[in-house]
């Protein structure tokens, strides 16, 4: 097994800042994520994917249009 390099160890911290920004983005406009949105988010550790998320977390009519871009 390799050495977790500090880069890795700093992106780990980061990506789930970024999944919780965007269940926060959710919660504020719409009040309730449902648990299986929550955990699909859970999954998603792509950084850049993640910001599109927040960026559409934000702009999104209601939580389909939401589901539709994820």
């Amino acid at each position: 097994m390799l050495p977790v390099t500090p880069f890795q160890e700093f992106l780990r911290g980061k990506i789930p800042a970024k999944q919780q920004a965007v269940v926060e983005a959710l919660e504020i406009r719409f009040d309730r994520v449902p648990d299986g949105l929550r955990e699909e988010i859970s999954h998603i550790s792509d950084s850049a994917r993640l910001h599109a998320l927040h960026r559409a977390a934000i702009r999104c009519a209601d939580l389909e249009s939401f589901v539709k871009d994820l």
